[in-house]
This record gives C-alpha cells, sequence and structure tokens, in this order.
C-alpha cells in the first residue's frame, strides 16, 4: 500500500487551482496494478457574480471545492529508488450547493496519470504527479462567469510517498 500527500496547481477554464490533498494505491496482488482512492482540496480566488453575494455587488474571495478520485495505476519497478507509473482515474466534486433550496451541482471527469516515486529509502520518497483528463457538468456558470458545461483539467502535483 502507498499514500500520498501532495500539493499542487490545476488551471480549469478560467479558474485557477491551488490543490492538496492525499491518496491511497492498495496493490492488487503482484500484479503491479494499484487501486486508487483520494481526495484533495482545489482552492482559487475568484470573482463571484454580483446575485450570489448578500449586497449584491460582486467581489472575489478564495473558494474551495473537495474533488475525489477513484481509480488505477501500474507501477513499473524500474528500480529500487525510481518507481514510475501510470494510471486513469475518475474525478468527481460537489462544486456548488443552493443555501436556499439545498440542491447541488456536481461535476464528473476522468483522467489519465503518469508520475514517479523517487525512493530516498524503503518505505519514503518524493512523488510526482501529472494529470490531464476531462471535467464536465452544466453549471459551471453558477461559480464563474463565462465557463463552459466542460473543459480539459490539467494537474501537477508533488509531494511525499509513504510504502507500507
Amino acid at each position: 500500500m502507498n499514500i500520498y500527500l501532495r500539493g499542487g496547481f490545476s488551471p480549469y477554464q478560467k479558474l485557477s487551482f491551488i490543490t492538496y490533498g492525499a491518496e491511497v494505491g492498495i496493490g492488487l496482488g503482484k500484479t503491479g496494478l494499484q487501486a486508487l482512492v483520494g481526495f484533495e482540496v482545489y482552492s482559487a480566488y475568484r470573482e463571484i457574480p454580483p446575485k450570489y453575494t448578500q449586497d449584491g455587488q460582486g467581489g472575489k474571495e478564495w473558494n474551495s471545492i473537495v474533488p475525489m478520485n477513484v481509480g488505477l495505476a501500474y507501477q513499473l519497478h524500474a528500480s529500487k529508488v525510481v518507481k514510475p507509473y501510470f494510471g486513469a482515474d475518475f474525478i468527481f466534486a460537489q462544486y456548488y450547493r443552493d443555501p436556499d433550496t439545498k440542491e447541488s451541482d456536481w461535476s464528473l471527469g476522468g483522467r489519465v496519470r503518469v508520475g514517479a516515486n523517487f525512493m530516498v529509502s524503503r518505505i519514503f520518497g518524493i512523488n510526482a504527479n501529472l494529470g490531464m483528463g476531462y471535467w464536465a457538468d452544466d453549471q459551471w456558470v453558477i461559480i464563474q462567469r463565462d465557463m463552459k458545461s466542460g473543459g480539459v483539467l490539467f494537474q501537477a502535483s508533488a509531494g511525499v510517498a509513504f510504502a507500507i
């Protein structure tokens, strides 16, 4: 089992997210395959549309959403120090909840990923991760003007890896 703690950056349409989170990779036998489950916080300093502010003036503020992911990765055993991997996952997040009606809007997407663990010891290493995919829902315009219903989702992140 691997545990990853990462921070990174993810531009999505007109939003520039700072990301941080955790992921667990559970080995599926001796196949090199890992089942991935994780969550991250995506935070962006964004423009708030006037109709969603109390004074009706709009403005800018930091907001966060918490995407979750599930997927698979294949880890190559190139050496004891460098362990590259590639995989794919589904990513989904509740990005808006109406305070009056309690109705929610969720984005859904998928991405492919590549990365590597650079092991400092048998159980501790540095992780680098890149992801590219597509994220979509038809209500993104609620949280940011001129957003399309979907777009390319890129993420670059790095952090620590624990092999347990």
